[in-house]
């Protein structure tokens, strides 16, 4: 008998929003995380936690948002020990 894997997600979003770079909208997580950041790190820690953060994009052909993180955003995201992926979805 094959065992299927079982895995806990916890999931945080915030709301979806025209911007002109993907660094918009990591800034307003990084705003929200840092202040808790020694928590964030110790549960990673404690627990084996993974951490992903992913950014989707939705557009239009020739019309997306520039795709660049700033040096805070780099900084942030290895921190949290995080992968970073885009998720774009073009019409």
């Amino acid at each position: 008998m094959n065992a299927g894997l079982a895995q806990d997600v916890w999931q945080f979003q915030i709301d979806k929003k025209e911007c002109f770079s993907i660094s918009e909208p990591l800034n307003k997580l990084q705003n929200i995380i840092l202040p808790k950041i020694e928590c964030l790190k110790a549960c990673i820690e404690q627990y084996t936690l993974e951490v992903s953060v992913v950014i989707t994009v939705e557009m239009k052909a020739g019309e997306g948002p520039e795709l660049t993180l700033s040096k805070d955003n780099i900084i942030f995201l290895s921190k949290i020990n995080a992968e970073f992926s885009l998720d774009l979805y073009v019409d």
